[in-house]
This record gives structure tokens, C-alpha cells and sequence, in this order.
């Protein structure tokens, strides 16, 4: 028995740190793999790239093996949090009370799922994300970086959130904060102003961070 993380990308280097035992094998070295090896999906996906497919198309392509989870020891993960087979949490994740994670999900470094919130099969969520109490999301959806889910949100399959967007509801996707990489959010439709432009947040931290000294 061999253990393989199936990718030898920047993702899969993140589930090689957590799993040191594993080889890293590329898609031409497949043939390597028996069926009592243990497997990793080590395929990620870039930034607002669309649905999965990748991600999903290695963990079905052996349905023989068993595909552990992944769970890096700097997670926070409740005990009452259910993780399905094959899903990696990277480090400084936080999944909550009776969050539900389907099969082979990616919740990504410093990602965040709050409670009793219920992820589907092969979604990956992105560095950074929030997802708030009692989110539903469908199967093989996308999150992108820093996204913000609030509470009792339901999503279907395959949906694509980019980078930096706040989700208000299933069809009510708010511009982002902020501009994260060249999403081309502002042209994605569905998508609304949000209530206060990313010139009046960055002006009110910086109030809050330097204060008038003369004032005491």
C-alpha cells in the first residue's frame, strides 16, 4: 500500500505538508496507482476559474481507493463538525458546530464555516472565505478568495462566487469591498453596488486607526 497525492501543483505541495508520508504523482504517472493505495486530490483550482471539474473528475476516477481526509493539526474544527471523505481543511481553518462538510471539499487557508452549515460534494472554497451560520451550498460549487456568505444563504450546484463578493441571498450578489485580482465581478450579472463604496470603508478605518490626538 502506497500513499499519493494525485497533483503536483501549489495545491498539492499544501496537501504534501500535511500529509509528509504521501508521493506526489502527476496525471502521466496514474498508472502507478493499485486499488488498496490511499489517495489525495492534490488538484485545486485557480482563482474564479468556474466550476471544479478537475477537483472532482480525480476523485471519482478512482472509486477503489479510499480517500482519507486531510485536516491540517492548525485547523479549528469543532467535534461535532461531520468531514466527509477525501475533504482537506488547511491551516487556520475554522469549521463550527455541526457544520457538515460533503466528500472531497477544499476549505482553504484561513477560511472560515460557521455552524451547522452544510457544504456539498467537491465545492471549494478559497483562502479566506466567511461563511456564516446555517449556509447551504450545493454541490461542486466555486468560493472565491475572501467571498462573504451570510447567514442561512442557500446556493445551488456549480455555483461561482468571485473573489471579494458578499452573497445577501441566492440571487443577490453585492460588488466586492474590494478589488481581489481581475475577477471581472462587475460584469458577472445578478451583481449589485454594495452600501458603502471601498473608498468610504478604507477613509472610516483609517479614522478609527488614527485618531485626532488633540481630542484626547
Amino acid at each position: 500500500m502506497t500513499i499519493f497525492i494525485l497533483g503536483k501543483g501549489g495545491h498539492a505541495k499544501v496537501v504534501a505538508d500535511m500529509v509528509p508520508l504521501a508521493e506526489q504523482i502527476g496525471i502521466d504517472e496514474e498508472s502507478m496507482i493499485m486499488e488498496d493505495d490511499i489517495l489525495y486530490v492534490g488538484v485545486g483550482i485557480g482563482i474564479d476559474c468556474g466550476v471544479p471539474k478537475d477537483h472532482r473528475r480525480m476523485f471519482e476516477k478512482f472509486p477503489h481507493n479510499r480517500f482519507p481526509p486531510a485536516l491540517h493539526p492548525d485547523a479549528a474544527i469543532s467535534p461535532t463538525a461531520e468531514i466527509g471523505d477525501g475533504t482537506v481543511v488547511c491551516a487556520r481553518a475554522v469549521v463550527g458546530v455541526d457544520a457538515k462538510l460533503g466528500k472531497n471539499v477544499l476549505v482553504n487557508t484561513g477560511a472560515q464555516i460557521d455552524h451547522d452549515c452544510e457544504i456539498g460534494n467537491h465545492t471549494v472554497i478559497a483562502p479566506g472565505v466567511i461563511i456564516c451560520g446555517g449556509v447551504k451550498l450545493g454541490k461542486s460549487c466555486t468560493i472565491g478568495v475572501g467571498a462573504i456568505i451570510v447567514q442561512r444563504v442557500e446556493l445551488p450546484d456549480e455555483t461561482r462566487v468571485p473573489g471579494g463578493t458578499l452573497v445577501v441571498g441566492q440571487d443577490d450578489f453585492r460588488k466586492p469591498l474590494r478589488v481581489v485580482w481581475n475577477n471581472g465581478a462587475d460584469t458577472l450579472k445578478g451583481l449589485t453596488p454594495t452600501a458603502h463604496p471601498a473608498k468610504d470603508v478604507v477613509q472610516t478605518v483609517s479614522i478609527r486607526l488614527n485618531p485626532d490626538p488633540q481630542q484626547g
